[in-house]
């Protein structure tokens, strides 16, 4: 008998469980709420979709202020403004840090997409004034916009492996230095390599 309400009571759980979707069309995911909003609206959810327990995932964009923040199963990826204190996680707890939510994404790159378009434009500015005059307009746009993938995938590649050796939490703005100079220099062709690469 004991074994039977056991078993009962974890299927309950189990089907109480709310999905992302739902939650997201219950409008208790919406614009301009806190992380600490967003957590507490997951507080129902799979572990997997909550984006601010450890094992989660997180890239953050000095340059806007920006964070994207998304859970283990990958099924939304939030992007946050305003953030001068990005989520930091621990083995058994999360520091959500600040900011407030802008947008909602399926997928990582659509999240990227949706990111302030400055680091764009210090991107364009800087291949313009080291491309030669030879370059032809077609092919130095092209070179803008696969630079700033470039850019992107390194960031988030180099934050990887900061966390992993524990520098990005031991000295983050250390960590957010090295990440950008290498990361520009690598965006404009200067070096083939970095730490994480391909990781």
């Amino acid at each position: 008998m004991k074994k039977l309400l056991g078993i009962v009571v974890l299927g309950l759980l189990l089907s109480s469980c709310a999905t992302t979707d739902s939650i997201v069309s219950s409008g208790k995911i919406k614009k301009n709420i806190s992380k600490s909003e967003l957590s507490d609206a997951f507080i129902t959810s799979y572990p997997g979709d909550d984006p601010l327990i450890p094992g989660s995932g997180s890239e953050f964009f000095s340059e806007s202020n920006s964070e994207i923040i998304w859970g283990s199963s990958k099924n939304k990826f939030y992007v946050f403004k305003n953030v001068s204190e990005p989520v930091s996680c621990g083995i058994i707890l999360c520091k959500n840090g600040n900011g407030t939510l802008e947008s909602w994404h399926n997928s990582l790159n659509d999240a990227r997409a949706s990111l302030p378009k400055k680091l764009i434009k210090e991107t364009q500015n800087s291949t313009s004034t080291t491309s030669s005059s030879t370059s032809s307009s077609s092919s130095s746009t092209s070179s803008n916009t696969y630079n700033e993938t470039k850019y992107l995938i390194c960031y988030g590649e180099m934050t990887k492996a900061h966390k992993k050796r524990g520098f990005h939490q031991s000295n983050r703005s250390a960590s957010i230095k090295v990440k950008e100079t290498v990361c520009k220099a690598y965006a404009k062709g200067d070096i083939y390599s970095y730490e994480g690469k391909g990781g």
